[in-house]
């Protein structure tokens, strides 16, 4: 800009200051990214798609499968997180994110209450009529199975929700214990406890 007077100087600031290094460790959650190998309905991946927004989830994938857009999505989550179609076994282990770690989601696992989540996961489940295959099995870094009292095998975008949510679950505790749990709600009044029962 300029005046009568010559050119004058605005400082502009584009970003926030950046936060304390106290808040930023607590929010060092890292990334995860969920999908199927052979996937057999694609409601199944809307379903798994919403969840995957909801829970936080960096991105979805499919492997060696096709999909159409849901039109019931009503939160229009392919706005808000990516999907990417890898061909097969090959393409998804040639693109996946540096230093990810992969975790399979089958029968035989370790089983998920006792599972110390990766900071930096790619979930990945199979169809439910055939599973995961054991190449793939064994090339994965962890093998996690959820518990059930009947029927073993789960829906796929069940499965994947219930990943998903001990996860979630798993850090917001650890984050609590990390910090305390926080100040106890005041139910006094004026300094002095109220002794009336609600």
């Amino acid at each position: 800009l300029e005046n009568k007077k010559g050119p004058r100087r605005i400082d502009l600031q584009l970003f926030p200051p950046p936060l304390p290094e106290s808040e930023v460790a607590a929010q060092d959650n890292g990334f995860f990214q969920i999908g199927v190998m052979g996937l057999k309905t694609e409601y199944n991946l809307g379903t798994l798609w919403r969840s995957s927004f909801q829970m936080g989830a960096a991105g979805l994938f499919v492997i060696g499968s096709r999909f159409e857009l849901d039109s019931c999505d009503v939160l229009k989550t392919h706005l808000k997180i990516p999907m990417v179609q890898y061909s097969d076994w090959n393409h998804f282990a040639s693109a996946t994110p540096y230093s990810t770690t992969w975790v399979a989601v089958e029968m035989g696992g370790e089983p998920l209450e006792t599972f110390d989540h990766p900071k930096r996961a790619c979930y990945i489940l199979g169809s439910e009529d055939n599973g995961l295959p054991e190449s793939v099995l064994n090339a994965c870094h962890h093998r996690v199975s959820l518990p059930s009292v009947r029927y073993q095998s789960f829906n796929v975008a069940v499965a994947g929700s219930i990943v998903m949510y001990d996860r979630v679950s798993k850090q917001a505790k650890s984050q609590t214990k990390h910090h305390g749990a926080g100040p106890k709600p005041d139910r006094t009044k004026g300094g002095k406890r109220n002794h009336n029962h609600e």
